[in-house]
């Protein structure tokens, strides 16, 4: 079999939410995307395993939010109310994650420390697990004309070129052929070892094992994430938990977990007796490996996800950034595969420019170093040991403080998320690199929904015709919207230029803007 007769646009290894996120926005962007799956389904039972009651972070919302699939998750409903009175500091205790294990109280939050958060659909991280999350997005995908090949590992690039990759996926040694291949295939990438990326980073130290069974316990276990004298045990429901063992990760992943196995882990991170283990259902270990790829992109191949980055679930921040990735990289490979075609169509042969596709690696790779440095930070505070608690101890002080608490959660949330555009006074401004505020415009619109036709966004909230003639009628135009309305609170600007992704480009405050500076942004985002 071979599907050398068709030149995909995009092939993407691996149909996991960061694979099916990606597919969703390259299709719905007009490319034509094939997915390529090990798995005989997209669905099994540990997907759908709950990843914590914070699980989604804002960051990964909002990008539901600006596609309109905020509404296809089933626990995520702000009421009126709750928009309402978010963020405004009060006594009491409500649960807003945790770092390290130590809980983080969202009625400490004060959103007035966020001067460019509004209040709006998007306020607080969502409850969510690894199915839903990949079948709103294979629903997605599906409806754009993605295709989905299931039962099929990709084992061989047979050949890179200029224009195109070609790979060997499934037993029958089927050939696929796409401009370009995207590894979404998970921490042990079959994609990245084939494309000889390394990885550096530091080893782990413990072994983490995530289990739905049938067991007893001595005392009531909360719901929620709890340091223990052995480690950390984490519980999800009646009948899933996980527990941290500080070993060295000297357990071989390969071998099966037996019921006798488990307990002993059980009774050496919880204490002997503690829990008594009845029956395992399913099971599946970790460890808190910290590595990350040493280039997200060689030639035509690139990495998202757990393949450009692995580390230890805590925290639930390596499915947010594996979707930020998908968010980042989608909008800018579809314009590069538009420019692939306009090219082609043209007979030109000019090469390719990669300036807006390598600006996914210096946008997403800092992030990822500094994710990597976060959840190693809470492995260290997590140690059984005297180290361990000094620091733990430390951390539970700082989060006591008002100042400590907004810090962690604006970290732990994605508020604090920014990317680097460039260099010069231009791209100093704080919002510049930050997610848009989700302005409530006077027509009753909000610019979450403006970007729910996945085109760029020139927002001017003062008509002017100078702003205006900077894209209509331009090269610019059928790329970018322009956009002259009032709205409820502009946070002082005078016009904001929104990528795709939801992230500024350019901003005017005041009586005055660089019409230069905002034509040099649109020439680089928006040539392509």
């Amino acid at each position: 079999m071979t599907g050398l007769d068709k030149l995909y646009d995009v092939i993407i290894g691996g149909a996991g939410p960061v694979g099916m996120m990606l597919a969703a926005e390259l299709s719905f962007a007009g490319a034509s995307v094939l997915v390529i799956e090990r798995d005989p389904s997209l669905t099994s039972d540990w997907k759908a395993i709950p990843i914590g009651q914070r699980a989604l972070m804002v960051p990964s919302l909002e990008s539901l939010y600006r596609r309109g699939l905020l509404s296809q998750l089933s626990h995520y409903d702000v009421s009126p109310l709750e928009r309402e009175w978010f963020g405004v500091k009060r006594e009491g205790y409500s649960y807003g994650g945790h770092y390290a294990g130590l809980k983080l109280n969202m009625s400490q939050f004060d959103l007035n420390r966020w001067k460019y958060r509004l209040r709006g659909p998007v306020t607080r991280p969502a409850k969510s697990c690894i199915q839903e999350v990949t079948d709103i997005y294979a629903k997605r995908a599906r409806s754009h004309g993605a295709t989905i090949l299931v039962n099929h590992s990709i084992t061989s690039i047979l050949c890179q070129d200029d224009s195109s990759v070609t790979i060997v996926a499934g037993e029958q040694g089927s050939t696929f052929r796409g401009r370009w291949l995207v590894g979404c295939d998970g921490g042990r990438s079959t994609i990245r070892k084939l494309a000889g990326i390394k990885l550096t980073g530091s080893d782990p130290m413990f072994t983490g094992y995530m289990a739905r069974l049938d067991f007893t316990s001595k005392t009531e276990m909360e719901l929620g994430f709890h340091p223990a004298p052995g480690g950390m045990v984490m519980t999800f429901s009646d009948d899933c938990i996980a527990l941290l063992d500080w070993d060295g990760a000297t357990f071989d992943r390969n071998l099966e977990v037996t019921v006798e196995h488990f307990q002993s882990i059980a009774d050496k991170v919880l204490g002997p007796g503690e829990i008594t283990v009845n029956a395992l259902h399913y099971i599946s270990t970790f460890t808190d490996r910290s590595k990350g790829a040493s280039t997200f992109r060689k030639g035509r191949v690139l990495l998202a996800g757990d393949a450009a980055h692995i580390h230890s679930p805590l925290g639930a921040q390596g499915l947010n950034l594996g979707l930020g990735d998908a968010m980042n990289l989608g909008w800018k490979l579809a314009a590069t595969v538009r420019q692939e075609l306009m090219a082609s169509y043209a007979g030109t042969s000019a090469p390719l420019s990669t300036t807006l596709i390598d600006s996914y690696e210096s946008e997403r790779h800092p992030l990822a170093d500094w994710v990597l440095d976060w959840t190693r930070s809470q492995v260290l505070s997590l140690q059984p040991d005297l180290f361990g608690r000094a620091v733990l101890n430390l951390t539970q002080d700082m989060l006591n403080t008002d100042d400590g608490m907004n810090l962690v959660i604006g970290r732990v949330w994605g508020l604090a998320q920014r990317y680097v555009l460039g260099k010069g006074s231009v791209f100093d401004h704080e919002l510049v690199g930050s997610s848009v505020p989700d302005f409530e415009f006077l027509d009753g619109t909000r610019m979450g929904e403006k970007l729910q036709n996945g085109r760029a966004w020139l927002v001017d909230f003062e008509d002017s015709a100078e702003l205006k003639d900077s894209v209509i009628g331009t090269e610019f135009a059928w790329k970018v919207n322009y956009l002259s309305v009032a709205a409820q609170d502009t946070r002082g600007l005078r016009a904001v230029l929104v990528r795709p992704d939801g992230i500024v480009a350019w901003l005017a405050e005041g009586d005055s803007f660089d019409v230069e500076a905002l034509k040099l942004s649109l020439y680089k985002w928006f040539s392509y």
